[in-house]
């Protein structure tokens, strides 16, 4: 009975370093997981951080396009306007309206 004793524990440790050696094979492999999402994360990161510059950047080039858009037309009115006063009739006027 003493043998018996003893071969159960023998084999109950046996059973737990085996255990312990999966896990320690689980825990790598879970670990390599961890640091590939770490650097895929860290990519997606920076792709969306690079977006977000050049979306703020085509935003001031947009606001400043609108700027020169808005300052041509005055320019435009104008040149319309004088058009008019020196040839007394609307017909650059209305060659703009057609546009």
């Amino acid at each position: 009975q003493k043998h018996d004793c003893i071969l159960g524990l023998t084999i109950s440790r046996i059973c737990c370093l085996q255990e312990s050696g999966t896990l320690v094979s689980e825990v790598k492999v879970l670990e390599a997981e961890r640091g590939r999402l770490a650097r895929e994360l860290e990519m997606k990161v920076s792709l969306e951080e690079g977006w977000a510059k050049r979306g703020a950047a085509q935003g001031v080039a947009l606001k400043e396009a609108q700027a020169r858009i808005t300052g041509l037309e005055g320019n435009l009115q104008q040149v319309s306007c004088c058009c008019m006063k020196q040839h007394g009739d609307n017909t650059f006027g209305r060659a703009m309206a057609v546009r």
